[in-house]
């Protein structure tokens, strides 16, 4: 059995009711107190969240000016000091050893130094060898070792693939052969077993 309930059993009219309910469909909406005529802290428009708005406002804006005075005045600076920067190679004592390059130069040498070494066919240098006491057999220098490596990579992917590939058209094809020769057997069996 229900029961009906109808807004004077709460002691409000119908237009009570009514009123009470927009205002708390404006207050929902608005983020508003309706009732103390401002809005409440938990409001998008309370002082507090415009507050934080402003703030993340500020130091977006913040950010974007340091960046843009960075990337005019800075990162020039820092481009002039790296490429003007010189390097003096030194021995144990500190004492000057060779003549002296721009890091750009000596970034150059470095790599081609490090391509140009020998290896041995695993890739290791002398020192790389013979840590462990193995002797040192140069097989090649470093960029044809990274260059076969690659190639030798390279085939091996194809040709794992190839196999799989050829195993799968030779499964599918002894699958298939089998099935024949399976129905024909039946047939076969069937014909044995009527006659």
């Amino acid at each position: 059995m229900a029961m009906e309930l109808s807004c004077e059993d709460f002691g409000l009219t119908k237009e009570e009711m009514l009123d009470r309910l927009i205002t708390k469909m404006a207050e929902s909406f608005l983020g508003m107190d309706m009732e103390n005529e401002g809005p409440s802290e938990d409001s998008r428009f309370s002082k507090t969240t415009v507050l934080k708005h402003i703030q993340n406002m500020i130091k977006e804006q913040v950010e974007k000016s340091v960046s843009a005075i960075a990337d005019e005045h800075v990162l020039p600076r820092v481009d002039e000091i790296i490429t003007g920067m010189v390097i003096q190679t030194t021995n144990q004592f500190g004492e000057k050893k060779g003549s002296s390059k721009t890091l750009t130069e000596f970034v150059v040498e470095t790599a081609e130094n490090y391509l140009s070494e020998e290896v041995d066919s695993q890739g290791k240098n002398r020192k790389q060898a013979t840590q462990y006491g193995s002797t040192f057999k140069p097989a090649q220098n470093r960029l044809m070792h990274a260059v076969n490596s690659h190639i030798k990579d390279k085939l091996n992917t194809a040709l794992t693939n190839a196999t799989k590939d050829v195993h799968k058209t030779f499964s599918d094809g002894v699958a298939l052969a089998v099935d024949k020769m399976l129905k024909d057997m039946r047939v076969s069996f069937m014909a044995t077993v009527k006659s």
